[in-house]
């Protein structure tokens, strides 16, 4: 089998579940966006919209809206994702960004390649 950087990115990763309490410092932050508006897209037009949350109390308050909003909400199949999703909000201690003093809404495809590859390569925990 072929070995690359890529191939090993991909088979190191994991989800971490338990933070550090401070925050990434702001050169990875940097790092990681950049490899984000390089991923590639439809078109090639890089319409990228990111957003990185490093306030505590923000993170919380996004929490308690997520989870009131599975309370009203009512999957309109039985997707196990979509159920599975409901269950954790209903559950004691729910924190949908698992602590984390740092937490980034960015798009898919590419994208979780490149930032998993800079993850590993600058030796951060993540949770993707």
């Amino acid at each position: 089998m072929i070995r690359n950087e890529v191939l090993d990115c991909i088979r190191a990763r994991r989800s971490t579940r338990h933070f550090q309490e401070r925050q990434i410092e702001e050169e990875y932050l940097e790092t990681l966006l950049e490899a984000a508006i390089w991923a590639p897209n439809g078109g090639n037009n890089q319409s990228w919209l990111f957003t990185a949350i490093q306030n505590k109390d923000i993170l919380s308050k996004i929490n308690e809206l997520l989870r009131e909003g599975f309370q009203h909400w009512t999957p309109d199949d039985d997707y196990p994702g979509k159920l599975g999703a409901k269950a954790y909000a209903q559950r004691e201690g729910c924190h949908f960004f698992h602590h984390a003093p740092t937490h980034s809404s960015l798009p898919l495809t590419g994208l979780i390649m490149k930032m998993l590859w800079q993850t590993v390569r600058l030796h951060l925990k993540t949770s993707f």
